[in-house]
């Protein structure tokens, strides 16, 4: 994984994200990996940042890996009862075969590393035969987004911005199965600040439920799910 730019701003990144978009984001995800994850049984989350996702699902085991150590500071302090380890997704093969249910890396954390064949190994060796993956990466137009922390900040990125294609051709060929791409938010990001909420909230559901199976490669994210052979 490239050198994390989060780190310096571990301290604020939780306070960057109010937008009212990013609270619709958070709860489609949150109802993604509720539908697609495993009874939430043992969970690995790559790229964790500060584990704001425990605010809004328990897992039953919950491991976080993040290169940040200040982010896995952060974490630590926001939840007590779970793991964090300061590592990078590409040396999963440190931890043992067939050890999680589930393996999710979500808003992009997936689009900073730079040995992405190994992060797809290592998530295919440590899945539970039938486990299931969740992975979010930038899209092509993510660097456009208004409200992208390092645009708003003036910092550089190393991060990788993937077509639905691209993705596709990098999971496809791990022997993973039941492999889908769709996208998430665009309009939505432009018209928070112009829209009533609730009218918000049905141009949101409209992209990432409809948009985001036709028009995937317009949307911010990229979210690849799919699950290990049992």
């Amino acid at each position: 994984m490239v050198t994390n730019p989060y780190d310096s701003i571990a301290e604020i990144y939780d306070s960057m994200y109010y937008y009212p978009v990013h609270k619709l984001e958070d709860e489609y995800i949150k109802e993604m990996i509720l539908t697609h994850s495993i009874n939430l049984g043992k969970t690995l989350d790559l790229g964790c940042g500060t584990a704001k996702i425990l605010e809004k699902i328990c897992f039953d085991d919950y491991t976080g890996i993040d290169i940040s150590e200040n982010m896995i500071t952060k974490s630590k302090n926001n939840s007590s009862n779970s793991k964090f380890l300061k590592q990078d997704m590409a040396d999963l093969f440190s931890f043992e075969e067939n050890q999680f249910d589930n393996v999710i890396s979500l808003f992009g954390s997936f689009s900073y590393t730079n040995e992405v064949e190994n992060t797809i190994k290592g998530i295919k060796h440590v899945l539970k035969p039938g486990g299931k993956f969740l992975i979010m990466a930038y899209g092509k137009n993510y660097p456009k987004r208004k409200t992208y922390i390092l645009n708003k900040l003036n910092m550089n990125t190393d991060a990788h911005f993937y077509s639905s294609d691209e993705l596709l051709r990098l999971f496809i060929p791990s022997n993973l199965v039941d492999i889908e791409v769709r996208g998430m938010t665009y309009l939505s990001e432009y018209l928070q600040n112009i829209i009533p909420n609730s009218l918000l909230k049905q141009l949101f559901n409209i992209e990432s439920r409809i948009l985001s199976k036709f028009l995937k490669n317009q949307l911010f994210f990229l979210i690849i799910t799919g699950k290990k052979y049992a």
